[in-house]
């Protein structure tokens, strides 16, 4: 049996070692595709997307937010700038991510992959609200508008019916 030990403790700390599957840290620079929105509407879409995928958002100045997300023991912190057409999310902080300047483990590209998909949807959203309204407020007062719906950003369950 006292042999079997060293062997043991070697699969043990290989198993430790080899529990982080990483990968090359993603950032993610993504825009609104044409639509017409001011800096707090971006960062309205931007906040209740990630709050909505369980991350903690607090804003840090105007066109810069922070976002963090914690599962079980592993923790990811995230800048997100802004401006009215355009975002970045960029890695801060990490625990138990076992970052190394260039590779991370794959839960935290997960976790800013579904961040990103969230904030595109919630985009689309806002950009087709904002079109709508628009529209609205030129047909209100007489004037004949053909805002072209940006088919290829907006779902088509969003997309406005002409």
């Amino acid at each position: 049996m006292p042999r079997s030990l060293p062997v043991l403790l070697t699969f043990v700390l290989l198993g430790f070692g080899g529990c982080a599957v990483k990968e090359p840290l993603l950032s993610v620079t993504d825009d609104a595709k044409g639509c017409p929105l001011t800096v707090s509407q971006m960062e309205t879409s931007i906040t209740e997307a990630a709050r909505e995928k369980g991350w903690s958002v607090k804003s840090v100045a105007t066109g810069s937010l922070q976002a963090r997300y914690k599962e079980r023991f592993r923790m990811a912190k995230v800048a997100i700038t802004h401006t009215a057409d355009h975002y970045q999310i960029d890695y801060l902080d990490s625990f138990a991510l076992w970052y190394d300047g260039s590779r991370i483990d794959r839960h935290y590209n997960r976790w800013v992959g579904d961040l990103h998909g969230a904030i595109t949807r919630s985009l689309d959203t806002t950009c087709v609200d904002v079109q709508r309204r628009i529209e609205e407020a030129l047909a209100a007062r007489g004037e004949e508008v053909d805002l072209p719906v940006m088919e290829e950003a907006v779902p088509s369950e969003l997309q406005i019916i002409r």
